[in-house]
């Protein structure tokens, strides 16, 4: 079974919504890999009582390299964990909503890339991350289990 490093977010342009996420734990766990999950926001927590997610939340930088390097895959937005993942050479699925930069999973939306397509982006253009929405969990998974 796979150890498999998920960054949760709250930013803007690269939030993955909840019920994916959760979805996508569910689906992983189930077939018995463990999850691990990271992120530098205060506000995010974790509520599950599954035993295989295991909550990394709120590490400094150096502790949650070493957790990324322990994992087989990592899954999230093109940002800080994603360039760790890289570096240290763990197997990266890229959640590409609004970038395309790096690998794994593109979304199939008009406005997806907006980042690199659109001048001075800070927003989602569309207020509703519509890019990440149609970024399922089935897609991810299917990259993640290769």
């Amino acid at each position: 079974m796979k150890k498999i490093c998920i960054h949760l977010t709250e930013r803007v342009t690269y939030k993955w919504p909840l019920e994916y996420v959760i979805e996508l734990i569910g689906r992983l766990t189930k077939l018995g890999h463990e999850v691990y999950a990271v992120s530098d926001e205060n506000n995010i927590k974790i509520e599950d009582k599954n035993p295989l997610l295991f909550d990394r939340l709120h590490l400094t930088d150096d502790l949650s390299k070493l957790v990324i390097a322990k994992c087989d895959v990592f899954v999230g937005p093109p940002l800080k964990y994603y360039q760790m993942a890289r570096e240290l050479g763990v197997r990266t699925v890229a959640l590409l909503g609004c970038t395309y930069s790096g690998e794994g999973v593109k979304t199939t939306a008009p406005c997806g890339g907006c980042r690199e397509n659109i001048e001075n982006v800070n927003d989602c253009v569309f207020e509703d991350e519509l890019c990440m929405w149609e970024l399922t969990p089935l897609d991810v998974m299917e990259d993640v289990c290769k």
